[in-house]
């Protein structure tokens, strides 16, 4: 175990290496990524190896001028921001939710999945909902799986289209925020007002709540 925690430690500094010297090829730091999206009054940041960074502003995903991404720039982004244990979860699990610290920037929370080559392969935003009756909080998601299909329209920039295929893409465990404030209403969990009041496409709710 000390042997494999440090060359976890070995590969975290190689990591943090990469990610300074990305800097001169024209793709944008953590940081910068991060001031970015909030100048954006962004709720996501979807990285896609492959793919440009892709924000998330008012439910809609709008690509970054930045160049496109490859897997190693994933890497060398993400993976410095952990520990070795964490580091030895996401190699165990596949997949790692974590918050994180940047300074003046904030405290941000990250899911990170991936497969052989650490490609991004799910994205997952949330919202924590008041609960009906007053007592605690539910959590509404909307989750982006990286099938060969959405990495496609991302990469041909057909942003459009994903919404529709999250929304038919169940069997692959895909769902909209809309999808899952229905459930929570179904379920007598969250209140029809704040299913409305949380969704990013009234329309789209209102026909899920009529079917």
């Amino acid at each position: 175990m000390p042997e494999y925690e440090s060359e976890l430690s070995k590969l975290v500094d190689q990591l943090n290496r990469a990610a300074t010297s990305a800097k001169s090829n024209g793709k944008r730091s953590l940081d910068q990524l991060l001031e970015v999206a909030l100048r954006s009054t962004a709720s996501d940041i979807i990285l896609v190896a492959g793919s440009p960074v892709m924000l998330r502003v008012n439910g809609a995903l709008t690509p970054d001028t930045a160049p496109p991404l490859t897997a190693d720039d994933i890497r060398g982004i993400l993976l410095p921001l952990l520990a070795p244990t964490q580091l030895e979860e996401l190699h165990k699990q596949r997949s790692l939710d974590f918050c994180f610290v940047r300074g003046s920037i904030g405290r941000f929370r990250a899911n990170f999945h991936h497969q052989l080559s650490l490609a991004i392969l799910a994205i997952i935003s949330q919202q924590l909902l008041p609960a009906s009756n007053g007592a605690g909080r539910y959590p509404a998601v909307e989750v982006l799986v990286a099938t060969g299909a959405t990495r496609n329209l991302i990469r041909r920039g057909d942003d459009h289209q994903l919404r529709a295929s999250i929304e038919t893409g169940r069997a692959d465990g895909m769902m909209t925020m809309e999808q899952s404030l229905v459930e929570l209403f179904r379920a007598g969990r969250i209140s029809r007002e704040t299913a409305f009041a949380h969704c990013y496409h009234p329309d789209d709710l209102r026909r899920h709540m009529e079917n």
